[in-house]
């Protein structure tokens, strides 16, 4: 069966993000990864699979691939607070701290939902944290 032959339902292809993310969380991140490349092939206009691949490049501690991706994003969806947010994230973890903050600023100012609002805000409150010069933060994935 060919790739153009398959035509996957919005429900299955929900269904696929959420074992995705399910493997994200358990540590399977190369089945994740392969989970959210196939569903961004379905749904290339959507930042979901392409941001969520992001995050598995960034709990693998994957930091510049992680970087990569999501700046992927933010060129065609910059508008995108869900990306702007795992990318600002990503930043912190490779200690560019100002660069970081400027990121949340920006999405700050946006009219975010409460959730997103709280995100936000709990990402600037531990970002000298994140940015702190320890072995640890500097070897570890994000899990956040």
């Amino acid at each position: 069966m060919k790739f153009s032959e398959v035509s996957p339902t919005d429900d299955e292809l929900k269904l696929l993000l959420e074992v995705g993310f399910v493997l994200r969380e358990t540590g399977r991140f190369t089945d994740a990864a392969t989970i959210f490349r196939g569903v961004a092939a379905f749904l290339p206009d959507s930042v979901v699979p392409q941001v969520a691949l992001g995050t598995v490049y960034l709990q693998q501690g994957l930091f510049s691939s992680a970087e990569e991706t999501l700046a992927a994003v933010l060129r065609s969806h910059p508008e995108s607070s869900y990306a702007r947010f795992h990318y600002a994230e990503t930043l912190l973890f490779q200690q560019r701290r100002e660069e970081a903050l400027a990121e949340l600023e920006s999405l700050c100012a946006k009219d975010l939902d409460p959730s997103q609002q709280r995100a936000a805000q709990a990402l600037f409150q531990i970002a000298d944290v994140i940015c702190a010069p320890n072995e640890s933060n500097q070897n570890a994935g994000a899990s956040l």
